[in-house]
Formats: C-alpha cells, sequence, structure tokens
C-alpha cells in the first residue's frame, strides 16, 4: 500500500485538518480583499452625494463673509451722468456680497439711462469688494426745437428732453421738423423718416463747418420745411437754402460764391442753392436778420407729448 492510498478500497481518501483549514482562511482572506476593493466605489459615492451641500455651504460661508462686501463701485466714461445717477440704477446695495453682484442686471438698468449708448455698458468685479462700470456716452449732434427742446444724439436719435443746464451755445438747432406730429403714432417708418431728416440737418452743418465756411458766417440752426427743404442759418442772419439732396455739390458751390462775395465785400443775405429747374442758378440776395439761439431757448414751451419712444 502507498502512502496516499486509503486503506479500505472503495473509500473516499481523508483530507488532512490542517490542509481543510488553510483553505477556509484563503476564502475567507479573498472576501476581505474583495471588500476592501469596493471601499473605494463607496467613497467617491458618498462624495458624490455629499459635495452639492458641501458647495452650498461653501457659498453661504463665502456670501456672508465681510471680506467679499462691495465697498466701492468705480464709474468710468461718463461726463454728463455723474457718478452717483449710474450708481443709483446699477441695483448695487451697501454691504451686498460681490458674489451675488448680477453683471447682466447691472447692464440692463445702467442701458435705460438716455445718456448711455445702447449695448456699450461694460461690468467687471475685481476682488475682494470693487465693481467697475463702463459706459460710453452719447454725443450731442444737435438740438430739436419743437414744442419743448430735445437732445438729438449724432446718429439722428431723439434721446432726451433738454434740461435748462444741458443747453450749449454752440450746438447746432434743428427747427421746422414737426417730429412730434410724424411721431405721434409711434410707426417706424416714421421715426426713421424723422431720423433721416436730423442726420442730414447734422451732416450738413459738419460739412459746412469742415469747409471752412464758418469764416463767413458762424452756422447754428437748419431749419427744415417739407416742401422747400433745407436751409442753414448763421448766427449773423444769412440764410443759405438747400432744398433736397446734393448738399455736397450744393456746399462746394457755396464755397465758391461766398469767397467772390467777400472778395468784393459784398453783404450776404440769403443765397438760394435749391434750384431744382436749374440746379447750376444761384441767387444772392444781401438782406439778412439776426438770430439769437439763447433767447429762443429761453421762450421754449412744454415738451410735446409723443416726442420720445
Amino acid at each position: 500500500m502507498t502512502g496516499g492510498e486509503s486503506p479500505v478500497r472503495g473509500m473516499p481518501r481523508r483530507v488532512p485538518r490542517k490542509l481543510v483549514r488553510s483553505q477556509s482562511v484563503a476564502a475567507r482572506s479573498m472576501k476581505w480583499g474583495a471588500l476592501l476593493g469596493f471601499l473605494p466605489y463607496l467613497g467617491v459615492a458618498l462624495l458624490c452625494s455629499c459635495l452639492p451641500l458641501l458647495l452650498y455651504q461653501l457659498w453661504i460661508v463665502l456670501v456672508t463673509s465681510p471680506a467679499l462686501a462691495v465697498c466701492t463701485v468705480v464709474v468710468e466714461g461718463n461726463q454728463h451722468l455723474s457718478a452717483n445717477e449710474v450708481i443709483e440704477v446699477c441695483g448695487i446695495q451697501d454691504g451686498m456680497s460681490l458674489l451675488r453682484v448680477d453683471e447682466d442686471v447691472v447692464v440692463e438698468r445702467v442701458g435705460k439711462l438716455a445718456w448711455v449708448v445702447p449695448g456699450s455698458v461694460e461690468v467687471d468685479k475685481e476682488l475682494p469688494d470693487t465693481v467697475v462700470i463702463r459706459i460710453k456716452e452719447r454725443s450731442v449732434g444737435a438740438i430739436l426745437l419743437e414744442n419743448g427742446a430735445f437732445l438729438v444724439d449724432s446718429a439722428g436719435e431723439i434721446f432726451k428732453e433738454m434740461s435748462p443746464e444741458e443747453y450749449q451755445a454752440d450746438t447746432l438747432v434743428v427747427s421746422g421738423l414737426e417730429a412730434s406730429r410724424i411721431l405721434r403714432d409711434g410707426d417706424k417708418g416714421a421715426r426713421k423718416m424723422v431720423q433721416d431728416n436730423l442726420t442730414a440737418a447734422i451732416r450738413l452743418h459738419r460739412q459746412y463747418k469742415e469747409l471752412g465756411l464758418d469764416r463767413y458766417g458762424e452756422a447754428n440752426e437748419v431749419e427744415f420745411d417739407e416742401l422747400h427743404g433745407f436751409d442753414l442759418v448763421t448766427k449773423a442772419g444769412q440764410r443759405f437754402h438747400f432744398g433736397f439732396g446734393d448738399h455736397d455739390v450744393k456746399l462746394k458751390r457755396l464755397s465758391v460764391v461766398l469767397s467772390d462775395l467777400a472778395s468784393r465785400g459784398s453783404p450776404v443775405g440769403d443765397v438760394h442753392l435749391d434750384n431744382e429747374a436749374d440746379p447750376g442758378r444761384v441767387a444772392v440776395s444781401g438782406t439778412n436778420v439776426r438770430f439769437d439761439a439763447g433767447r429762443r431757448m429761453e421762450r421754449v414751451p412744454a415738451s410735446a407729448q409723443g416726442m420720445l419712444p
């Protein structure tokens, strides 16, 4: 009989007790190893479930921290508006956390100020306690004089009723446009027509100055008439009738006429450049009436209804 055979034929061979015990210990070790291997996944799951709560608690700590309370609001690009006027409408309250300042809200509120160019507002938050608001203000192109006085920007848009302190003696005055009657119904086409006529008036005045024609008479008003078009009027009362269209050509023609008259020492009153039948014909008269824009501003009536959108 060999050492590994059972003494009784047909009976299973007995496994030594020591070997059975070794296999049981190995099985238990494998189970603990599997459990330990699962622990990192369990930790990740717990962390993911708790993370929103942790972040919320961190947010509460930050927004209530005095170190992040807004102490300074800087306004840049303002000339006509004071910094206080901008700050009052921006929605930033005393002691508000910098993290609670909504840039979009500030842009929307400040952008509604009449002087602010639409779409020009920018907001930056600078840690730990500063908000910077950058704006671009409209440049005044003219004063529309009609049942009140209204400021017009360089693009020909009527943007606010003029207050007495905003009047500047060298600002172009546009009259006769009857804008309130045209705009009263809120028609977009009518509004564009008014804006186009205002733009044409501003451009006519600007080109007059660019050609150096102010040396013959400082122009400070453009009068509009639905039938006869545009007249440019100087402070001395000289009136230059431009009519409709071709203002570039007519201005060059006026330059030649005024230069010729000045060389002769001839007085200039009215100059007609609006002869539609014979565009090259210029008629000149020597009468004039003095014009005082300042006194006219003092007699401006109450504002017109329906002028502004």
